[in-house]
């Protein structure tokens, strides 16, 4: 475990190299096709770390420094805002669904910390992981785990670098490769995922009705709206 923590760390100060690092770890053990989905997974991740060293180069800034500040922000989170993380159910969530229990801003955390909802986006688009998915480690978790949007690229991640066994991908977003050793569904008119179109494009991945083809933010993506999704989801 400490080994892959570091990989992370390399991966944040040089993407080239952990990159590469953070593929050989996760593709241990698994078959050709295996190595093969964690290819286009890695590069997917190279390409988004890409984009954000231009955006950090127009501020003034490397993509070192840009990531200990994402880093640092979402460690803020984790500890204002709360988690999405639930041991018991053995699910991660996504967007405005943050609790803090005994927080000082009760159900109102899930709303606010959507801007460390943001912050974590852009870790878990280059394959580094955020305070939440440290959170799993830390709990000692490494069997299954499901996850849902934001939540189902935490998961991903974390099987990827071989921190946890297996996982379950709900709407997975479109800019993230399932991992080898997971399995998941995309709504056929969820946008965060890509729709039934990217779909075929993604080993492993079940497409599912959706339940309306207007207000798809909400009835074509939660967990509560289309049943593809509940179905799936552990309680």
């Amino acid at each position: 475990m400490t080994v892959r923590l570091g990989i992370n760390i390399v991966a944040a100060h040089n993407p080239n190299m952990g990159q590469a690092l953070m593929y050989i770890s996760g593709s241990l053990g698994e078959d050709f096709g295996g190595w093969v989905r964690n290819a286009v997974g890695s590069y997917g991740q190279y390409k988004a770390q890409s984009e954000l060293t231009r955006f950090a180069a127009k501020n003034g800034l490397s993509l070192q420094e840009l990531n200990l500040i994402l880093a640092l922000n979402s460690k803020i989170g984790l500890e204002v805002a709360g988690t999405t993380y639930n041991s018991e159910s053995g699910t991660v969530e996504g967007f405005l669904s943050r609790e803090k229990p005994g927080g000082i801003f009760g159900r109102a955390s899930r709303y606010i910390g959507v801007l460390w909802d943001i912050n974590d986006t852009l870790l878990n688009a280059q394959g580094l992981l955020d305070a939440v998915s440290l959170q799993v480690i830390n709990s000692g978790h490494t069997g299954h785990l499901t996850g849902h949007s934001l939540g189902a690229w935490r998961v991903n991640n974390l099987v990827r670098q071989g921190f946890i066994e297996s996982g379950t991908l709900l709407s997975l977003p479109g800019f993230a490769y399932p991992a080898a050793g997971t399995s998941g569904a995309c709504a056929t008119l969820d946008l965060i995922c890509g729709t039934g179109a990217m779909t075929i494009f993604r080993p492993g991945t079940t497409s599912v009705e959706s339940p309306s083809w207007w207000r798809w933010i909400y009835r074509n993506h939660t967990i509560g709206t289309v049943d593809g999704y509940g179905e799936r989801w552990p309680g």
